[in-house]
């Protein structure tokens, strides 16, 4: 496993891939985990170069909360990626990235935004957004690898590599869960044991949409009554937002078709969370 930490040499190393085969990226910024771990397994098998990019910044992908626990040391998080074949990791200085005289940013606009804005602040979203494009030129993958929990910011990054004609394919693989149903996080491991139970509430709400849609509701408003419903019973839980919508525009939809997304978020104590499920074309659910 080699190990990459100036922008000069990814960029050499990068010039090189065409000889190589498929190359695949996995960027992580978070503390890892088991989600990861699928994460870095997918990615090798898709092609003959993996290529992991581990931010030191965790504010990157942060949201509007402080958590008490301190981020995972980087030789923590280089001890889980070396047992997962993979065959460099990125590890880019915010200096070098972001040095005094850097002045260029990348601000998204469209239909996602409205969503995220409910979890993330327009200085976070514009950090992340540049920093994703600076990653996809630096490595210059075929494929980019991302966890389905992050529907909106793989929404997000699809309208920029649609928009700027960024070469490569995003691919998702479904969200890494709990024995209960919870997705994996490591906000997770801040819960009180009340919050915690309380957690499960998100996944629940999405199956009842789901059962619904599977004995043949289509109204939006059906579907969301029933979601506000099941969170509003559990007191320590408090919604931020419900959205049903297509899975590549992100329009709303007031009537659901094969292609939709069901997301929400809650707020569990001082905790956001989130969660999907996507009514794929083919009609089966991920």
């Amino acid at each position: 496993m080699r190990i990459i930490d100036t922008l000069d040499e990814m960029v050499e190393t990068a010039r090189g891939w065409l000889s190589r085969g498929t190359v695949s990226l996995v960027p992580l910024s978070s503390d890892l985990h088991a989600g990861h771990t699928a994460l870095l397994h997918a990615a090798h098998q898709a092609g003959e170069v993996t290529v992991v990019s581990l931010l030191q910044k965790t504010s990157l992908l942060g949201l509007k909360q402080a958590l008490p626990l301190q981020p995972q040391p980087i030789v923590q998080k280089l001890r889980v990626v070396s047992h997962n074949n993979i065959d460099i990791v990125f590890i880019p200085q915010a200096d070098e990235m972001y040095p005094p005289t850097f002045a260029t940013y990348v601000n998204p606009g469209g239909p996602v935004m409205e969503y995220l804005l409910q979890s993330y602040t327009p200085e976070m979203i514009r950090i992340f957004s540049t920093t994703m494009c600076k990653l996809l030129q630096l490595v210059r993958p075929d494929i980019a690898f991302f966890g389905q929990k992050d529907a909106l910011l793989v929404g997000l990054l699809r309208q920029l590599v649609r928009d700027l004609n960024i070469d490569v394919s995003l691919q998702t693989i479904p969200t890494a869960r709990e024995r209960d149903g919870l997705a994996i996080s490591s906000r997770n491991l801040n819960f009180t044991p009340e919050e915690r139970q309380t957690s499960t509430v998100l996944y629940q709400a999405l199956c009842r949409a789901r059962a619904l849609i599977e004995q043949g509701e289509v109204q939006s408003s059906v579907l969301t009554q029933a979601m506000t419903t099941m969170v509003a019973k559990k007191p320590l839980a408090s919604l931020e937002y419900i959205m049903i919508c297509r899975d590549d525009t992100f329009e709303p939809l007031t009537q659901i078709q094969p292609g939709t997304l069901l997301s929400l978020g809650v707020r569990i104590g001082s905790i956001f969370l989130y969660d999907n499920l996507l009514w794929k074309k083919d009609g089966s659910w991920s």
